[in-house]
């Protein structure tokens, strides 16, 4: 990607929400954004020994899938996008991501939290906005 370009980091798990997808490419858009998709697998607790190796491979085949078609829908409205899989836990994942990518001046995902206090029902998902350093 660029290096330059400011980016829009979105954090998911093995699915990409469509009211998540909509906001991310609206998003990217109106502030002249590229996308990086973030794909955490927590469950999967790494790729280290014990891990069954079909476990993985699913998770792969599903992200390969969602990750084409969020492709397909970005470029149709001219964002450039780029997909990282992790199967670390998801603040490591995007502490390391940040590391990289010094450019993500946005974060974009479905907050844990308010899932589990039950006040999920917000109309768009919570946007975390990264000061340059």
């Amino acid at each position: 990607m660029d290096r330059k370009a400011p980016k829009l980091l979105v954090v998911v798990g093995d699915r990409i929400d469509p009211l998540l997808a909509e906001y991310a490419l609206k998003v990217a858009v109106r502030l002249d954004l590229a996308i990086i998709v973030l794909f955490v697998d927590e469950d999967s607790g790494g790729r280290g020994a014990g891990q069954g190796r079909e476990a993985v491979e699913h998770f792969e085949a599903v992200v390969e899938g969602e990750a084409a078609e969020f492709s397909a829908r970005a470029l149709k409205m001219a964002v450039k996008v780029t997909t990282v899989v992790d199967v670390d836990d998801r603040a490591s994942a995007i502490a390391q991501l940040r590391k990289q990518e010094p450019e993500i001046r946005f974060i974009l995902a479905d907050d844990e939290n308010d899932k589990e206090r039950g006040t999920a029902d917000r109309p768009y998902p919570r946007l975390t906005v990264i000061r340059p350093t």
